[in-house]
């Protein structure tokens, strides 16, 4: 499409061979094919006797591009090839000068485009680089705009099934609103059962620890819960003694040796024991918020109190100790140590935690599961118990689905 002024548009048919050429020849060769199209016009209105209109040219003229752009682009660059950025059959928007706008001083007031494309002198050179920075930008603007009116438009299209996908799996989909709540009720659990003053006296450190679990909470509760299902049948909402020794040994954190330690760990986290009669031993179990109590204490043992009570005993047989070693941490300190350390090495093998949780929630998995829900309620009917009254698939049957599907192997 070739734009001469405000009112003439021609739109031709303009061969580029293999796209080699640069549009800076692509508009060359608009304007060449402008003002002959214009001038066989002429010529046709001379022979019969007709009058000329707006595409009647003079023989010697000759139209200077302006711009060259389409809807998919704002700027080609005048030296960028053709077949770089446009297939083969596209619309180029060609404009062309007809007549140069001067400035106060009689000079040529070129557009960016123009002034990139003929002016290649020394003098001119910081300013033609300011220009195609310019537009550079200008296109990149561009294409953040269209892409986000395509997700706006996108979106309004998946609103409807990701806000039905959201309602079916409500329980899944954890809000950070939700996860604020839960945080801030359990840790009043803690602070309540008075345990903080004994094993962490210091109200900042507190505050540090609070923190620090309402950021990995997600990861904690998963941990949690793969634990606690151990010996339980499936059970995930307490965990046993033989539980805890098996999270503690896998992790790493603390081992056999330290049987004795683990125990009265165990047997101290029981807070809300505190308030009926039933006095904690080794067959009770503790809930996540207790969990969460002997975590800080497992990670004071670790990373405090052990390191202490090697310093003490090499001071006693006036040894050296190291500067690695004085170095004992904070509570909350150790509490990072652990996670870090133990935990992280386990999670990265896990599906868990807030990188899961994210991924269930993306509008893309939603999406995908709104697309095959049909299938889905197939499959999970065809593995649920038909004499299942309140319509679970229980621990063996979902152990059957992963075998089968070829989630895992046995």
């Amino acid at each position: 499409t070739i734009k001469a002024g405000e009112d003439d548009t021609q739109e031709i048919v303009l061969p580029v061979g293999h796209g080699t050429n640069t549009f800076k020849w692509l508009a060359d060769a608009a304007a060449y094919r402008y003002v002959l199209n214009g001038t066989r016009h002429r010529q046709h209105n001379q022979l019969s006797g007709g009058r000329q209109n707006m595409h009647t040219l003079p023989r010697s003229s000759s139209l200077l591009p302006r711009d060259v752009y389409n809807a998919d682009c704002p700027f080609f660059h005048p030296e960028d090839k053709i077949k770089d950025h446009v297939e083969d059959g596209s619309s180029i928007i060609v404009e062309l000068y007809t007549e140069l706008p001067l400035d106060d001083y009689g000079i040529p007031n070129l557009s960016h485009w123009a002034f990139i494309a003929f002016r290649h002198e020394e003098s001119q050179q910081e300013r033609r680089q300011k220009f195609i920075d310019e537009k550079k930008q200008e296109v990149i603007d561009f294409l953040e705009e269209r892409e986000r009116l395509r997700r706006e438009r996108q979106l309004e299209i998946e609103r409807p099934k990701i806000s039905e996908m959201r309602k079916i799996m409500a329980d899944q989909l954890i809000s950070d609103a939700e996860i604020e709540r839960t945080v801030n009720e359990e840790w009043a659990q803690i602070k309540d059962s008075g345990v903080l003053v004994h094993i962490v006296p210091d109200e900042s450190q507190q505050e540090e620890i609070r923190s620090f679990l309402h950021q990995k909470f997600l990861e904690l509760s998963d941990l949690f819960k793969f634990y606690s299902a151990v010996n339980s049948g499936g059970g995930t909402h307490t965990l046993e003694f033989i539980e805890l020794n098996k999270f503690l040994t896998e992790t790493s954190i603390l081992g056999e040796e330290h049987s004795s330690a683990i125990l009265r760990i165990f047997i101290d986290s029981h807070i809300s024991a505190k308030k009926s009669k039933v006095k904690p031993s080794i067959h009770s179990e503790i809930q996540r918020h207790e969990f969460f109590v002997s975590l800080i204490m497992i990670s004071i043992f670790r990373y405090i109190s052990i390191p202490k009570k090697e310093i003490a005993r090499l001071k006693r047989q006036r040894q050296h100790v190291s500067a690695e070693l004085r170095n004992v941490p904070t509570a909350p300190g150790a509490l990072e140590m652990v996670y870090d350390r133990h935990l992280t090495p386990i999670l990265a093998k896990m599906p868990a935690g807030s990188k899961m949780r994210n991924a269930i929630a993306s509008k893309e998995v939603l999406l995908l599961y709104h697309d095959n829900l049909d299938a889905l309620r197939a499959c999970f009917d065809s593995f649920k118990d038909s004499e299942s009254k309140d319509g679970l698939i229980r621990l063996n049957e979902f152990s059957s689905f992963s075998m089968r599907s070829g989630f895992f192997t046995a």
